[in-house]
Order: structure tokens, then C-alpha cells, then sequence
């Protein structure tokens, strides 16, 4: 069996962050899984967006207490995008469960989690989000951005927001916005697990999860 591609799991703070909306986040954690070397430039970093349901854990292998690594067949040494050349970032987006700032950290005015107060937020947030970790870890400029889905539309987003700072861009299965269709089945979803008993207005955090909600909601996505 090879050996799981060598994972550094590492943070940045960001100050603050700016959301499309006109909201402030303060000190906002981003977290993100590096493999590779990066080069000085930063010419042979290739950002890797993850889609919904993913997380920073691009390869690596199992870690217990950690989500499970979702494209170790592609990242890594010899593979597709292959870690002997290329240093692959991968940050885990604003708002998902996995270390980044999301409602289930500490809103500074309460001391309790964010919850359904947290701010909305747009793909054009994540994408910001992500080139200002970038900028702080010392890298402008990098040679490509890859995604699939959510991750793919933050891709579209790299290039219409940054195109002096990446090489490339590479979208997979995403679209450059919603149809009327995918934003129906997106309400569904989403009263799919506003119907769950455990949801208590998304104020479940010593509590039950909404499972059985998020399960049904997860089939729709799958249709």
C-alpha cells in the first residue's frame, strides 16, 4: 500500500473580512491543508476549492478525528497533480464545520456559537477569503486555481476577481450562476432540514444535530 501523501495542516487569521453584503467578520480562522513545496514565487502553488461537502483534507490519508481526505486518488506524488513539482493549498471555506470561522464559532457579542446570526455569505467571500490567507502566508501571485462544483464555481470567481494574480483556472462540473431549477431544489433542501425536530432554529449545538433532515436533504442533491 503507498505511503498517504505527506499533509501540513496549518491556520491564518484574517483581521477582517469585508462580506458582499456590507458585514464586517473580525478575525476570521482560515484553515488549510498544504502538500508540496512551494516554490518562492509561488508559480507552482495550485489552490484546491472543495465543494460543499468537503474540507480542506484534500490527501493525507485517515486521521482519526478528522474528515476524511476526498481526492487522494488525484493529489499527490506522480499523481494528477503531482507533489514532487506542484504545492497544493487547500482552505477550508468560510462557513463550513471544519476549523474555519463558521455559526458554529464564538460570536464575540454573546459568547455563544454564531449559529442562524451568522452573517450571509457568497461564494465572492469564500474566494476573498481565500487570496487574503494567501497573501498573508506570503504568496500574491500562484499558477492555478482547481475545484469541482462549489469548488468549481469558486474557480469562475478566482478569474473574474483575480485574473493578474493566477496562471490558470480550471472548473470542473460548476456553473457561473444558479438556474431557476437548482435554486428550487436548493429550498427544498434547505426546508428538508428546517423540518427535522432536532433543527430548534439552528440552535442545535448542545444538542441533537438535525440528521435525518440533512441526510434527506443530501438525497435531493443527489437527484
Amino acid at each position: 500500500m503507498a505511503e498517504p501523501t505527506a499533509e501540513l495542516i496549518g491556520s491564518v487569521i484574517l483581521p477582517a473580512l469585508k462580506l458582499e453584503s456590507g458585514r464586517v467578520l473580525r478575525n476570521v480562522r482560515q484553515v488549510y491543508s498544504r502538500y508540496g513545496n512551494p516554490s518562492p514565487d509561488g508559480s507552482n502553488i495550485v489552490v484546491v476549492c472543495h465543494a460543499l461537502t468537503g474540507s480542506h483534507r484534500v490527501s493525507g490519508g485517515v486521521r482519526p478525528g478528522s474528515p476524511q481526505p476526498w481526492w487522494e486518488p488525484v493529489v499527490g506524488v506522480h499523481k494528477a497533480i503531482d507533489t514532487s513539482s506542484l504545492c497544493v493549498y487547500c482552505f477550508n471555506v468560510l462557513g463550513s464545520p471544519y476549523g474555519s470561522t463558521s455559526p458554529l464559532s464564538t460570536e464575540p457579542e454573546t459568547g455563544r456559537p454564531w449559529g442562524m446570526d451568522f452573517p450571509f455569505f457568497s461564494v465572492r467571500d469564500i474566494v476573498k477569503a481565500e487570496k487574503a490567507a494567501l497573501e498573508i502566508l506570503g504568496f500574491p501571485r500562484i499558477g492555478a486555481v482547481v475545484g469541482g462544483s462549489l469548488g468549481g464555481m469558486q474557480a469562475i470567481e478566482w478569474g473574474l476577481l483575480y485574473p493578474e494574480s493566477v496562471d490558470r483556472i480550471v472548473v470542473i462540473g460548476a456553473p457561473a450562476h444558479l438556474y431557476p431549477q437548482a435554486i428550487a431544489f436548493n429550498e427544498v433542501q434547505r426546508q428538508a432540514i428546517f423540518a427535522d425536530p432536532n433543527w430548534n432554529n439552528g440552535r442545535y449545538h448542545d444538542g441533537l444535530p438535525p440528521s435525518k433532515g440533512l441526510a434527506m436533504a443530501r438525497m435531493l442533491a443527489m437527484i
